[in-house]
C-alpha cells in the first residue's frame, strides 16, 4: 500500500468544499491518502534490460543460462571448465608418443 502525505490540510478538498487549506497544518498524518494497490516486486524477463554491466565484484548464486557470444578479460576460475562437452581437468588425448610430438584431440 502506498500512503500520500500532503504538505498542506486536505480536509475542504474531501468533502468538495473550497480548495484552500483549512488549517496550517503542514505535512501531517490526516491531510494522507492511501493508494490500496499491491506494487510488485518481481522482475518479469520483459523488465530486464537487454545489457547489464557489472562493474566491481560479485557473487552469483543460482543457474545462469547465456545465449550467445561470452567474452572474459581475466582469469576465469572453476573446478572444472566444460567445452563441447569434455572436461578441462579430466579428458583424455589420443596419439599420445614419448619425445616431441604432438598429442590428438581431446576424448571425452
Amino acid at each position: 500500500m502506498i500512503l500520500l502525505i500532503a504538505s498542506q490540510d486536505i480536509s475542504n478538498w474531501l468533502i468538495n468544499e473550497d480548495i484552500k487549506p483549512n488549517t496550517n497544518k503542514r505535512h501531517n498524518i490526516n491531510n494522507a491518502v492511501a493508494l490500496p494497490f499491491w506494487v510488485p516486486t518481481t522482475v518479469t524477463p520483459s523488465a530486464v534490460p537487454r545489457e547489464i554491466q557489472i562493474n566491481g565484484s560479485g557473487t552469483w548464486t543460482g543457474n545462469i543460462v547465456i545465449n550467445g557470444n561470452v567474452t572474459i578479460n581475466g582469469t576465469s576460475t572453476a573446478e572444472d571448465h566444460i567445452s563441447s562437452g569434455i572436461s578441462g581437468k579430466d579428458h583424455l588425448h589420443s596419439g599420445v608418443t614419448p619425445g616431441s610430438g604432438k598429442t590428438g584431440k581431446p576424448e571425452g
